[in-house]
């Protein structure tokens, strides 16, 4: 369903299942950013992303952990191994996640659609939950 929501803002994805057809998916065609869930079949979000972070020739993607972990100790090994991002499902709304995968995006020089409505910024949006804003 995420895939088919990012499409539908024009975003080009692939989805995968799985954290080993996400590494064999990633081989074929180096992404823009990746956006990855923590709890995988197999090989588990953390495991992609640190082989992501020891390839070279992937090391500089960005990756946007997605998940319903929301745990802090979850987000700050996220962001220790080199994630730039960690949104939690529960909390996170389309528009929000749409900012964050364009501003992300747009390091990988990947080209989304602009909103003409500055409420859809990331600056203009922000959310907390027992924390500062993310």
């Amino acid at each position: 369903m995420l895939g088919r929501l990012l499409r539908y803002a024009g975003h080009d994805t692939t989805c995968v299942t799985d954290g080993a057809a996400a590494l064999d998916a990633m081989r074929e065609r180096r992404p823009d950013l990746v956006l990855l869930d923590v709890m995988l079949p197999g090989l588990s979000g953390y495991d992609v992303l640190a082989t992501l972070r020891a390839d070279a020739r992937t090391r500089e993607v960005p990756v946007v952990m997605y998940s319903a972990l929301s745990d802090p100790a979850a987000r700050q090994r996220a962001i220790d191994m080199g994630a730039q991002e960690y949104l939690v499902k529960a909390i996170t709304g389309f528009d929000l996640l749409t900012a964050t995968v364009e501003r992300h995006a747009a390091h990988g020089h990947a080209r989304g659609p602009a909103h003409p409505d500055d409420a859809h910024t990331p600056a203009a949006r922000a959310a907390a939950r027992g924390g500062p804003p993310i």
